[in-house]
C-alpha cells in the first residue's frame, strides 16, 4: 500500500513527528513539576534519533 502524498507535507508530518513531539513532553513534564528521569531520556533519545532518522532521508 502505497500513500500519494505531497513532499512537503511528508516533511512537516516528519519534523512533527521525530522533533516536536519530544519537545513538547520534555516542556509539559518540566512545567507540571514531573521528576521522572526515563521519560526526559526517553524523549531526548528520541529526539536526537530524530534528528539523525531525518537528515538520513533527506
Amino acid at each position: 500500500m502505497d500513500i500519494n502524498i505531497n513532499e512537503n507535507i511528508k516533511q512537516i508530518i516528519f519534523a512533527a513527528i521525530l522533533f516536536i513531539l519530544p519537545l513538547i513532553i520534555i516542556i509539559t513534564c518540566m512545567a507540571t513539576g514531573y521528576e521522572n528521569a526515563l521519560l526526559y531520556i526517553a524523549s531526548i533519545t528520541w529526539f536526537g534519533a530524530g534528528v539523525i532518522f531525518f537528515s538520513a532521508i533527506n
